[in-house]
């Protein structure tokens, strides 16, 4: 997977999967390269990001020191700059569902009850 091929995608048009397996083939590069201490000293910039994030970053703008999302750079009184491209991060997406769950009880009778539960979904977020 190449730099343009996350960056330059419209979110909608690219699968999370292919993000997803794509990182699986960095992280073996990544063991097996010198890039090791490199990848180290990026990941203790930017710790606020999982290691599959800093991967992303790192594939897409390997300079990179400080990202966050638009909305953060706005509330530290920052900007970006006009025309800058997008990296593109993993975003948690927590939803809550209900969950049927079939037990058996003392008496050996089968019971299905709903339980609350929480899943996780990811989507493709912009940091700069």
């Amino acid at each position: 997977m190449k730099n343009k091929e996350i960056r330059g995608t419209d979110n909608r048009n690219l699968d999370v999967s292919e993000i997803v397996s794509g990182l699986e083939e960095k992280v073996k590069e990544l063991f097996l390269s010198d890039d090791y201490l490199n990848f180290l000293q990026k990941l203790s910039l930017l710790h606020d990001y999982s290691f599959n994030n800093v991967l992303l970053i790192m594939q897409q703008y390997p300079e990179a020191s400080m990202v966050a999302s638009f909305q953060t750079f706005n509330k530290m009184h920052r900007r970006v700059k006009k025309g800058s491209k997008a990296i593109k991060v993993l975003c948690p997406c927590p939803v809550q569902c209900k969950k049927e769950v079939t037990r058996i009880d003392e008496d050996g009778n089968k019971i299905t009850e709903e339980v609350d539960g929480k899943r996780t979904f990811f989507k493709l977020g912009n940091v700069f």
